[in-house]
């Protein structure tokens, strides 16, 4: 029986040494071929975003352009529209000239941007329009109600935005 336990415990050790031999050999055939799929990978991805980039930008514009540089968003809050305009907070605000109407003056030309405006407090039923002066720095915002009447005075604000190109 000794000599069938020191030739088991010989097969045994010959078993690990040859487990731990084998893991060794294919140990690092294994590491590569999962780094060259890991590489491959991350190409195949690079490929397929460069891809999706181009599709977007010949359907809707530039993925990589910002939107609008912060000097291009200018703004407005406004309380008592018209006859004492009062500026609540804005961007390129220079001036409000009030009267029946707000005009609002900014820091550059504005007669080639967008504007838009809404009424913030006032009668329900109100409406705020957006004109174009002659002075190309200023913008007038009336508010009007339902019937088309002016409405200005305490208690009535707006809120404009312009963006620029």
């Amino acid at each position: 029986m000794s000599k069938r336990a020191s030739l088991v415990r010989g097969l045994v050790a010959l078993a690990v040494l040859g487990a731990l031999a084998s893991a060794m050999i294919v140990a690092p055939a294994g590491a590569h071929v999962t780094g060259k799929f890991g590489h491959l990978k991350k190409h195949i991805n690079k490929i397929a975003t460069k891809q999706a980039n181009q599709v977007f930008d010949s359907k809707i514009g530039p993925a990589t352009a910002p939107f609008q540089l912060e000097s291009d968003l200018l703004f407005a809050v406004v309380d008592s529209a018209g006859v004492n305009p009062v500026l609540l907070s804005g961007r390129g605000v220079t001036e409000l000239i009030g009267f029946v109407g707000t005009v609002v003056e900014f820091n550059r030309n504005v007669s080639n941007c967008a504007a838009t405006a809404s009424y913030g407090e006032g009668p329900d039923d109100t409406y705020a329009e957006v004109q174009y002066d002659t002075d190309p720095t200023r913008l007038i915002v009336w508010l009007e109600d339902d019937t088309g009447a002016f409405v200005s005075g305490a208690g009535t604000s707006f809120h404009l935005i312009v963006v620029c190109p």
